[in-house]
């Protein structure tokens, strides 16, 4: 008998009968596997539970972060969880787990269990009219035990509540009292709230994500008090998730920026910013604050002095170390190639395990600023991906420079562009701090400045801007937010300067946008208003909220004059609306400051309207673009869609959404940048790489394609290097040539033979078969080179040759075939014709366990390697040898 080379395990006896582990990596002790970990509590015993949302499991350690013991899997059946939100422990020893159902998130559930994981049952919420708040966003006990329940009525697409709801139950269940709170901003009501804490009073605390505040409210439902505006620092909130209460009555908020500690009375005592993103806290007996971060994917846990104790919980971004691995192939010397999926990145790895080389990370092309010349052509900043492009008044690509580094020509952080009188362009970027100056067609010409505070230097430069003499004007931040803006002559002479000490209004968050028009009056807009300064730096107007109460300035997202000293102010339709990728609007102002008119989807022909840089050229026309769209929109001066520009994929490897990647007989290594076009955030693009990691080329899809991609997923190369690729909108598979050049397309949405329902995993092997995970249909289909028909195996199922969503595939040198059965937490094998062989593997993250594999690959000696998403580490098998 072979047995698991790390330890025996349950359910484990089908893998040591045929496939045992030989490798995993990264290796960490049972339990340190975090992925998504969202909600944290401690018990009276200091033993603390982490709901680890990724894995739908709820996880408990105890003070020193050894673990004890885990439970639930993925599912709606009772134990099971979808979507964790919050995690609490009452006086009896009950866990609480606030569940929320699949999307779109409408309602949710609360499920109570013992300490040791025991389903006890669901709590019933039994208040008057629930059905009217029916989405439960926490819970949490009294000292006597009383149950409270914060819940909302939610509109997901508004991103806002119209009815919030506290109900609070005895510690049977049974209803005792409900406050309905009105949605808004004044005291007493709510907008988006986030969690709910009670005092040994009775006192119950609200946090408000939209309203970035908390109130309090005495034992009746009475409002008493409230504190917080949006920001970061000493006071100040974003979007405060959680909130928990010590036995003196001090309260601890958790918001994007860390840990704030205050008084009952809303007084500031202490702050410990997060290394990441903070979300879950939670306090034990000894005052000890326990944080999770969930983009450090780890807990860690503080003393009352802010004093960091301890932390568990390894995945990361470092070398050998994933952030959802995906995708996963052998070169021919054996070196391990990883998609990295949430680290943007391809990691090379040797097939022990060890780190070899990576490539790639985020960039994508994303215009961070605008510009246009005489002729109305179109210059975009590209701030992540370090360059310049170069659109004619059709929106035609006629060029494009720029490369990340330091040197002439070169970009780190690219901020701002401007075009002067003579074509000549200049740019700005926060990472090398000098103005580089260049030709329309980007030829460097100079550059002036270095870093510092002094006359002539700058200190992360974030706007430039030429006035009708062809002064330069450059704009730059310094301590304590003093605003400097500096004029320069067309050669870097500096001419004048002028700081001030400009104060975002109250309520209001960062600058979003510098303008400057051709008299020299600069333009700085926030987050809900715009003020105008004369060239010598005083006040002259502000545009903001009291003039217009029906529409009022949402966020400023971008700002432009035009010749004539009208003021154009982008930012999203909706002037409560937060997000980034909220619709968007422009608001005209006259040189006067009155407001003249508002244009919108709704009221022209724009799909997806304007809500971020925007610039006007000489005739008139508006250019603007939204939040991470790769597009340019031109408008005419009343608002009319006159043509529209599409970012060129960045250059030089990087990657947005990384998730196929095959390796050639050769060793070369292909990626793809998986972006679905429908929704119009990036450009998909296929890129190759020599077995060094160094870029070869790439190819657009869509062009390669004639527009036929939609949704690339995942890719494999054929002796011949020509590349097949899955496409989840399509439900089809393209083969290109070895040169990018589109051949055919295969299939379409269906059940029948050949047809597809989002195909994900695809391989070749060594007669050109082709063998397709066909997802949705949880079933495999074998096609010959051209796409006809051969076979298929598989259906719904937890059987023998059965698949839940298989989400990759591989075929050794005998034309055995392997799938990884994602949602099964599994590895199938079957011969050539899909007659089953065996399988191993199951829910959980010890050794030879899975947690949604999505990547397999086999070496010519048969080991099997398969990328373990949710544990963020790749496993190694390797056949069972006859004794």
């Amino acid at each position: 008998m072979v047995t698991v080379a790390l330890g025996t395990f349950s359910g484990l006896l089908q893998a040591e009968k045929t496939y045992h582990v030989v490798k995993v990596w990264p290796e960490m002790p049972l339990g340190w596997h975090f992925y998504q970990p969202f909600g944290i509590a401690v018990d009276k015993s200091d033993d603390v539970y982490v709901g680890d949302s990724g894995s739908y499991r709820i996880k408990k350690f105890d003070a020193e972060g050894r673990f004890i013991t885990q439970w639930g899997s993925p599912g709606q059946g009772d134990g099971q969880f979808t979507t964790i939100r919050f995690v609490k422990v009452g006086r009896s020893g009950t866990v609480y787990v606030v569940d929320e159902n699949a999307r779109p998130v409408t309602h949710s559930r609360i499920q109570k269990f013992t300490p040791y994981g025991q389903f006890i049952g669901l709590f019933e919420r039994t208040a008057p009219d629930v059905n009217q708040a029916d989405l439960s966003i926490d819970v949490t006990e009294d000292d006597q035990g009383n149950v409270f329940v914060l819940a909302v009525d939610y509109v997901k697409k508004e991103s806002r509540i119209r009815r919030a709801a506290v109900e609070k139950y005895s510690p049977d269940g049974e209803f005792l009292a409900q406050w309905g709170m009105d949605a808004g901003s004044e005291d007493g009501q709510l907008q988006l709230p986030g969690a709910i804490a009670i005092d040994a009073n009775g006192n119950f605390y609200v946090t408000e994500l939209f309203n970035n505040r908390v109130q309090k409210f005495d034992p009746s439902g009475k409002f008493l008090l409230t504190w917080g505006t949006r920001g970061e620092g000493e006071g100040r909130l974003s979007r405060p998730y959680g909130i928990a209460i010590d036995r003196s009555g001090d309260v601890y908020i958790r918001d994007n920026y860390g840990v704030q500690k205050f008084t009952p009375e809303g007084g500031f005592l202490a702050g410990w910013k997060a290394k990441g993103s903070a979300r879950g806290i939670a306090l034990d007996s000894h005052a000890n604050v326990y944080v999770t971060d969930r983009q450090q994917h780890a807990v860690s846990k503080l003393d009352s002095a802010g004093n960091v104790v301890s932390q568990w919980g390894k995945a990361g971004s470092g070398d050998g170390r994933f952030s959802q691995p995906g995708s996963i192939a052998v070169d021919p010397s054996g070196h391990i190639v990883v998609a990295d999926v949430g680290n943007f990145s391809i990691q090379r790895l040797t097939s022990e395990g060890r780190f070899a080389s990576k490539w790639g990370g985020w960039t994508d092309s994303e215009a961070y600023s605008l510009a246009t010349d005489a002729s109305g052509n179109i210059y975009a900043a590209c701030g992540d991906a370090n360059e310049v492009q170069k659109f004619d008044p059709d929106g035609k690509l006629i060029g494009r420079w720029g490369s990340g580094g330091t040197g002439d020509g070169q970009f780190l952080g690219l901020s701002s562009i401007a075009v002067g009188p003579s074509d000549n362009v200049y740019v700005t970027d926060t990472g090398n701090n000098p103005v580089q100056k260049f030709t329309s067609d980007g030829k460097f010409l100079a550059k002036w400045g270095t870093k510092g505070t002094g006359d002539g230097q700058f200190s992360g430069p974030f706007f430039v801007a030429v006035d009708h003499s062809g002064n330069v004007w450059v704009g730059d931040q310094l301590v304590g937010g003093t605003h400097r803006m500096q004029k320069f002559d067309a050669e870097g002479n500096p001419l004048t300067r002028w700081t001030r000490k400009i104060t975002r209004p109250h309520g209001t968050n960062l600058l979003g946008a510098v303008a400057v028009d051709s008299a020299g009056n600069s333009y700085y807009a926030f987050e809900n208003r715009v003020e105008k300064y004369d060239p010598e730096g005083n006040l002259v107007r502000d545009y903001g909220q009291e003039e217009f109460p029906k529409d009022a300035i949402g966020p400023a997202w971008g700002v432009s004059v035009d010749q004539a000293g009208c003021l154009y102010v982008t930012g999203p339709a909706n002037a409560g609306a937060m997000s980034l990728s909220a619709s968007g609007a422009i608001r005209k102002f006259d040189p006067n400051g009155r407001f003249v008119a508002k244009w919108t989807a709704e009221n022209t022909d724009v799909k997806r309207f304007p809500n971020g840089p925007i610039a006007m050229d000489r005739a008139g026309n508006v250019y603007g673009v939204s939040w991470g769209s790769p597009s340019i929109q031109k408008l005419s001066s009343d608002g009319k869609l006159v043509a529209e520009a599409r970012l060129a994929a960045p250059r030089g490897g990087g990657f947005s959404n990384l998730e196929g990647v095959a390796v050639d007989g050769s060793g070369k290594v292909y990626a793809v940048n998986s972006i679905d076009v429908d929704w119009g955030w990036s450009v998909p693009w296929i890129s190759q790489f020599d077995p060094n990691g160094q870029f070869i080329t790439m190819w657009e899809v869509p062009a390669a394609a004639k527009d036929k991609f939609k949704y690339p997923v995942r890719i494999a190369v054929d002796g011949s290097g020509n590349m097949y690729i899955t496409d989840h909108n399509t439900h089809c598979v393209h083969k290109l040539d070895a040169q990018g050049q589109y051949i055919k397309s295969w299939g379409e949405k269906g059940t029948g033979d050949g047809q597809f329902d989002a195909p994900e995993g695809i391989a070749v092997d060594g007669t050109g078969h082709v063998y397709v995970c066909d997802r949705q249909n949880s079933r495999i289909q074998k096609f010959d080179s051209d796409g006809n028909f051969l076979a298929k195996w598989g259906k719904e199922g937890s059987g023998d040759g059965e698949f839940h969503f298989p989400a990759a595939v591989a075929v050794d040198r005998e034309g055995n075939v392997f799938v990884a059965d994602s949602n099964n937490h599994r590895v199938q094998k079957f011969t050539v014709d899909g007659k089953f062989l065996t399988q191993w593997g199951e829910f959980g993250e010890a050794p030879g366990q899975f947690n949604v594999p999505r990547g397999i690959t086999v070496d010519k000696a048969g080991n099997v390697y398969v990328s373990d998403s949710h544990n963020h580490r790749i496993q190694k098998f390797a056949p069972a040898r006859p004794r």
